[in-house]
Formats: C-alpha cells, structure tokens, sequence
C-alpha cells in the first residue's frame, strides 16, 4: 500500500505545499456565500489478503479545507472515526496560516478520542477528534491519515462531502483482478461522479472522481439522509478456480446475519422453561401466548446496549439476558424467541433499519441498511406479527414508530429469508384532537379542555405519563397543550383513561389564562386560538433552524366553544382560511351559532424530515401561521 498510495499522498503535498496566499484568491469570489470549501478530498483504498486468507482493506486519506468565512468554528476540528473493525495506523495534520503573501505552516499534534456511550448505551464507535489553532479567514488545514478494516462486510460507505462544497474529490480502490463491486449512489443529484477502470501488475485500479457544487445543510437531519454518499461493496472474490460471495445479494446478506445471529450459544434454561410455562398455562389462545411473553419481555428485561466489536451483531446468550434481566434490540429478541419456542411458538430474528436511514433492502445489499432488530412471530395464520421488545408501549393497528414504510429482512434459516415492507403511515393514524369550552371568571378566562391522543400520539402520552404523579401529570399536560405559554396555569386534570384497545387515552385539564381580559367602549376582547402544537417548535425557534424532524406524519385538530352573552356577538367573524406548504396544511373556520362562538384550527402534516431546500417554505408556513393567530376577537355588549 505504501507504494501506491502514500505515493499519491506525496504528491499531493508537494503540490498544496508549494502554493502562497495569493493562489486561493479566486476560491473567495467564487464560493462568497460559503463558510468553508473542501479544496482536496481524496481516498485511496487496496485490498490485500493476509497468509491466513482474510481481506485486509488498508484505506489512506488526505483533506485539504480553507475557510472562506470568519466563522472558525467551520473549520477548527478534524475528525477521524474507528472501532473495533478499524483502527488508525497514523495520521498528521498541519494547519496554514495567512501571513502577506505565504502561509506560516505549523503541525497539530492536540487530539483526543471519544465515544459515543450514553446512559444506557455504549458501542465501539470511537472519534479522534483533533483541533486546529490559529484559524482565522483563509486558513487551510490538512489532515492524512491511514486506517485498516479487517470486516469486509462493514466496509465500502463514503461520504461525498459532509456538506460543504468539495472542489477536487476522488475514491480510488486497488484490488485483486478477480473482485468485483456493487456500486450504490444516494442523494447524488445535481453530481457527477466520473467512474474509470483499469488493470495494472495484477491490480484493478477502480476511480470514482467528483466535484460538489452545492453546500447541503442538516442540523437537525441524519447525515445519510441528505448527505451524498458512495458505497462500494466486495461483491464477490474469484481466485483459483473457487469463487467467494460476500455483499452479492440479499442471500448473502442473510447468511452473515444468520451466522452472527445463531451464535449467541443459547442453552436449555430449566428456570425460564418454568417461567414460560407459568405464564402462558391459563392463555386460550396462540395470538394471547404470543402477546404474554412479548408483555414479559419488554417490561421485565430493560434496554441496555453493549455494542463493542462483533457484539453488535451476535446477541448475548437468552440464559445470560434472562438471568441479568438486561439487553438491546438483539439480546431481547434472541430471547423472545427462545420463549416462544418453548411454548411452542415459532419466531425469527427480522432485521430492520429506522426511519433515520434512508436505505431499503431493494435499493442496497449492506449491513449500513439495518441498524434494528426485532421479531417476526409465526401465528398460524395469514399474517406474521412484528414485535418490537425494545418498545415500552405497543400498538396494534400500526408498525413500531421507529421503522414504519422501512422494509425488514427476515432470517428463517441458513439458507431462506423474505423481505417485508413495513406500511407506510398517513398523517390521519395518529391524530391529537383537543375540544375547549371556553368562559369568563372574575375577569379570567377558563379553559375546560378534553383531549384525545391517538396513534403513536397514544404511544408519546403513555411513556410520558406511565405511573406519575399528579402534580408532574398537570405539568406534562400543560406542555402538550400550551408549551411555554407563560399565561396559563393548569388547575387540575381529571377523567384520566388509557384504552389500549382502541390505541387511545383521554383526558380533561381545566385551566386558567392568568392575564386578565381586556375590555373597551365596544366589549372585550379574547385571543381563541391553539397556543402550541406539541412536538414541533414555536416559530421563533423555527426560523433559526436550516432543516427540521418530526417524528411521524399527524393532525392537530382543535376546537374552541365560547358561549356568548345574550345579545352579544362577534364583531367581526375571521374569514376562514387556509395555509398550505410542501409537506403541511393549516385550516381554520369559524361560525357563531346558537349563541356560540365556534372556531375549528387543523394542521397536518406529511413529512418527518424537512430538508434545508423546503425548510424556507416550511418556516414561511408557521410564520403565516404564527402571525395569524396571533390576533384577539371582539365581542361586543350585550
């Protein structure tokens, strides 16, 4: 590897090195509205075997960055990722100063590793976070760095850029004649990305070179997507006569799964046999066996992630999560199919990715397209059920939250496996439906409002509310309904009600606007409208966002009551009106009838995540919206 591609890097260097201040000027007129520009980003992978026959992917990187702008912290960090299926052989970095018309080099040697461990979650994804110093506008950086992957089936995903605009782009994988590829693009348009192939001592020399032209913002939105990347996978590997198959199709794929699956090292367990058969021994049914042990399985082992190495793929044993009663998404599976098994039950892993990965298994044969695991349950019947342990709450009528319209490769055997398709979910499944009576005390204005979650509203509302207590039960109410207004107090809440069968839970809040009324010559004047739509942002924190996330498609809907004095009326009835945007819907209507005042506000929406292209039509939407409502009715004297 040393002679091919650290020659490359070299070269790189000698010619970056030899340019003064003056060289980068016409980056600044043409790139004037960017923070910082990708100059150089060039990998160059070989793929080698070792004496014992394994692959061993060796990958060298260099990166060159100016900033075009005075914000320093676009460019003041460098980052380089490994884990237990990588590890950095070496790496330099050096940053550039403007000094007149030459740069003053310095090398940077401060860095320091980090993971990504939560509370109840560690992995072996590790940073080398390096920081640069000195930066000011038109300071470049230069990172190298070599890095060696010794798990084929983990390897080949590349980022054309991480967002910024990349000026010289290049991946380049020396391999044996005898391997082959699948290529997958996503989120390429608008990119041209240049492919040549040749053959050289032996070698396949394959390039990919490229340009970006367009910076892409996502503050809010999982890089992979919107980010454009590159995935280029060993396919399969012929070499004296025998042919090896790696990422060649989805059977490939499901026998990697199976054999990192079923090498968990599950044994007969006397304690959870007796445990399984107490629990199902007074059920009627399969579909009640099924849903006792799912019940058990969730609620009793907790979700803990240990994810270092091959961890992450092959599950702990069912003895080891039965007996310490902790585990993730495959060590809670691993175990509720051990369960259902002893009852006579049969169940396979299904290996799913969530909705903040963009793949399906159609589109891209990796691991990267599934990063969730749960189980496919054989009910006898016309349809499997898909269970997800790892969720504290369950609906019924539709997929898990986390993988609705994502597709789960179901691992049967060795050999078989089916793909499923999660359906998709319309905004109208899960719908937060608030009805107000309005009136006047004491100058105050009372608010008596029933509301109603259904959907994976139902799911949110339950984990917030499971088993509090009635004073953080008034405080989460108060969120859901008002957010941060300040103006209103909630007094009490009552008629609480879970319905799990119809996926439902209900409940009243009185409430009181603290400010009071006010009154003129002409009558008084009320504000009657929604004060919040729990689970997006108020505009104000709207507008500072480039792109923004909503968990599912969903209606808001309310409806205000006001009874109105005899002989009192609207002044002037608001027009009905409609705002409508790419992914959303806002209606209102109003009417005065039978001595009320009626006004019906709907928004809805259809997209979870709202890329930086809409994002200034979806702002301009509840700007609309947030000036609209924000106007009071006069109602006049009796």
């Amino acid at each position: 590897m040393r002679t091919t591609a650290f020659l490359f890097l070299w070269v790189s260097t000698l010619i970056t090195f030899a340019q003064r201040v003056d060289d980068y000027q016409s980056y600044f007129d043409k790139y004037e509205d960017e923070d910082v520009l990708v100059l150089k980003d060039n990998k160059v992978i070989e793929i080698t075997e070792t004496k014992e026959g394994e692959l061993l992917i060796t990958e060298e990187v260099f990166m060159e960055k100016i900033l075009l702008s005075e914000n320093t912290d676009e460019i003041d960090f460098a980052i380089i990722p490994f884990n237990d299926f990588s590890k950095i052989v070496e790496y330099k970095a050096y940053g550039y100063k403007p000094n007149e018309k030459k740069y003053s080099k310095y090398r940077v040697f401060y860095s320091n590793d980090y993971s990504s461990m939560g509370g109840f979650f560690y992995n072996d994804y590790y940073f080398k976070y390096i920081s640069y110093y000195n930066i000011e506008k038109g300071s470049r950086t230069e990172l190298f760095y070599e890095k060696e992957y010794n798990e084929p089936y983990l390897w080949g995903s590349f980022y054309l850029s991480k967002g910024e605009v990349v000026e010289d782009g290049s991946i380049t994988v020396v391999s044996p004649v005898g391997m082959n590829f699948n290529v997958y693009s996503f989120n390429t348009e608008g990119i041209e990305i240049k492919f040549s192939e040749e053959i050289k001592r032996k070698k396949k020399i394959s390039r990919w070179e490229y340009s970006v032209s367009d910076s892409r913002k996502g503050e809010l939105i999982p890089g992979m997507q919107y980010l454009p990347s590159l995935h280029i996978l060993i396919s399969d590997y012929e070499k004296d006569g025998t042919k090896d198959l790696y990422l060649k199709d989805l059977s490939t794929l499901s026998k990697w799964y199976h054999k990192n699956f079923y090498s968990a090292g599950n044994e007969p367990d006397s304690v959870m046999n007796a445990l399984v058969d107490s629990l199902v021994q007074n059920t009627t049914n399969e579909k009640q066996k099924i849903m006792t042990l799912f019940d058990w399985v969730r609620h009793k082992v907790r979700y803990i992630g240990v994810e270092d190495g091959y961890n992450g793929y092959i599950p702990r044993s069912s003895n080891f999560v039965f007996s310490q009663r902790y585990g993730d998404c495959k060590d809670k599976t691993n175990l509720l199919i051990e369960m259902l098994k002893r009852a006579g039950i049969t169940a396979y892993p299904a290996f799913v990715g969530t909705n903040d990965l963009p793949f399906d298994h159609e589109e891209i044969v990796s691991p990267i397209v599934d990063n969730h695991v749960i189980v496919a349950v054989d009910t006898n019947g016309a349809d499997y059920w898909y269970l997800d342990p790892t969720q504290s709450e369950y609906l019924g009528k539709l997929p898990p939250m986390a993988v609705f319209g994502k597709s789960a490769l179901v691992v049967t055997d060795s050999i078989h496996y089916y793909n499923y398709h999660f359906p998709g979910v319309q905004p109208e499944d899960s719908r937060l439906v608030q009805n107000v009576e309005l009136s006047i005390s004491n100058d105050l204005l009372k608010q008596e409002v029933d509301v109603e979650a259904n959907g994976y509203f139902f799911l949110k509302f339950k984990n917030y509310m499971f088993e509090q207590n009635d004073k953080r039960k008034k405080d989460i109410t108060k969120i859901i309904t008002y957010g941060d207004e300040r103006d209103f107090t909630v007094d009490s809440v009552s008629n609480f009600n879970i319905n799990d069968s119809l996926d439902q839970i209900t409940y009243t809040i009185h409430a009181t606007n603290q400010t009071p009324v006010t009154y003129s010559s002409k009558g008084m004047f009320v504000k009657i409208c929604p004060s919040h739509f729990f689970d997006i942002d108020p505009y104000s924190d709207l507008k500072e966002y480039d792109s923004y996330a909503i968990d599912f498609p969903a209606v808001w809907e309310f409806n205000f009551s006001f009874n109105l004095e005899e002989g009192s009326h609207v002044h002037s009835l608001p027009a009905d009106t409609v705002f409508t945007c790419d992914c959303a819907r806002f209606e209102a209507k109003y009417e005065e009838k039978d001595g009320k005042y009626l006004s019906f506000y709907n928004l809805r929406t259809t997209e979870i995540y709202i890329m930086d292209d809409k994002m200034e039509d979806f702002t301009d939407f509840f700007k609309k919206i947030h000036r609209y409502l924000n106007q009071s009715i006069l109602i006049t004297k009796p």
